[in-house]
């Protein structure tokens, strides 16, 4: 059938029609019948549906009326960039201190700093505790912000 279609659309030339009951005809997915009327268009020739509508002059009432029938989809490039990407990030929820045992050790005010809390939680980022668990409860650490300054009188 591919082959078929292949060869049909070879062999047209410009001006030329490609009868079709409906778009959904040549391919399952929009981004398929998509780029067959971009290889259709290319050659100077167009698609007619059973309704008498032309691709060139009104493809937005095709494709809509095909909509129901067509699934969406990625093209062929992108799902092959998609597939190289990988699985994605592993998650990280296996790989840490349950959060049962990591709590008491995030709110305790005994110890100074959260890195030093954050040591004893294998596992645990800082944005990942303070996500899951809140706020630790200890003072902000970094630098001391400055007083306010006078404002400078005006010199006549």
């Amino acid at each position: 059938m591919v082959d078929d279609l292949r060869r049909t659309i070879a062999s047209l030339r410009k001006g030329d029609e490609l009868s079709v009951g409906d778009l959904s005809d040549l391919a399952i997915k929009v981004v398929d019948v998509l780029a067959l009327l971009e290889l259709i268009h290319g050659q100077g020739a167009y698609v007619v549906d059973a309704k008498g509508r032309r691709s060139d002059k009104d493809l937005v009432g095709m494709l809509s009326a095909s909509m129901p029938k067509l699934r969406k989809g990625t093209t062929r490039r992108q799902a092959k960039a998609n597939a190289r990407k990988g699985a994605g990030r592993p998650r990280e929820d296996e790989n840490r201190m349950p959060k049962a045992e990591a709590a008491p050790i995030w709110h305790d005010v005994r110890i100074k700093t959260n890195d030093e809390a954050l040591e004893q939680m294998w596992g645990w980022s800082p944005s990942a505790a303070h996500r899951y668990l809140g706020p630790s409860g200890r003072p902000k650490a970094g630098r001391p912000k400055k007083p306010p300054q006078k404002p400078k009188s005006k010199r006549r």
